[in-house]
């Protein structure tokens, strides 16, 4: 008799990777469920994955969903341990190959990005002489309060994502990526100004 399978590993979201036990999978026969630690949720249902595969460290999830990453990989030491637990839950993969959505590259502007590090670059170097220009320890999380701005507006406003996405592309293709560096950016910025007051 089928039931619910519940594992704990690592996951691997388009060029990042989160080690174990960061990512949780759980699963029965009817819905499988992806949670990342702070930075996504993904549910498939099987009409909405085409296979589960076997690739280096992990189990590839090969699914249909737009508005999620293509490239969604579960971490785990045991990929034996993975599909015997979902074979067990019940849950059958029933999409076909033909329903994948068609993608081509990065779902952000490659000029974005560029103006992204260069921007960036001039933070650092300007942090970097802070004590030549006469600035305080506080004025070195401004790089850090910028990157949790953009990071936040991204992924709330249409009128950014514009700027940033790619027509009939998603911000959820992208959303853990803006999120962590929403998270490590935060921590940074307050760090900087609590330094600086003391």
């Amino acid at each position: 008799m089928p039931h619910s399978a519940n594992l704990i590993g690592g996951v691997s979201i388009g060029e990042m990777k989160l080690p174990q036990p960061l990512a949780n999978l759980s699963a029965d026969y009817n819905q499988l469920k992806l949670n990342v630690f702070l930075l996504a949720d993904y549910k498939f249902y099987p009409q909405q994955i085409v296979s589960l595969e076997k690739t280096w460290g992990g189990v590839r999830i090969r699914h249909t969903v737009a508005e999620y990453p293509a490239n969604i990989v579960f971490l785990t030491q045991s990929t034996q341990s993975f599909f015997d637990c979902i074979k067990q839950a019940g849950f059958l993969p029933a999409a076909r190959v033909e329903e994948f959505p068609r993608r081509n590259g990065s779902p952000i502007y490659w000029q974005v990005v560029v103006s992204a590090l260069v921007l960036w670059n001039i933070f650092l170097l300007v942090c970097a002489n802070y004590s030549y220009l006469n600035l305080s320890v506080s004025t070195l999380s401004l790089p850090f309060w910028f990157v949790l701005f953009v990071s936040i507006s991204v992924q709330r406003s249409r009128f950014v994502q514009s700027f940033f996405l790619k027509p009939n592309r998603h911000i959820e293709e992208v959303a853990p990526v803006f999120r962590f560096l929403a998270l490590v950016s935060s921590l940074f910025a307050v760090l900087f100004v609590v330094r600086g007051l003391i």
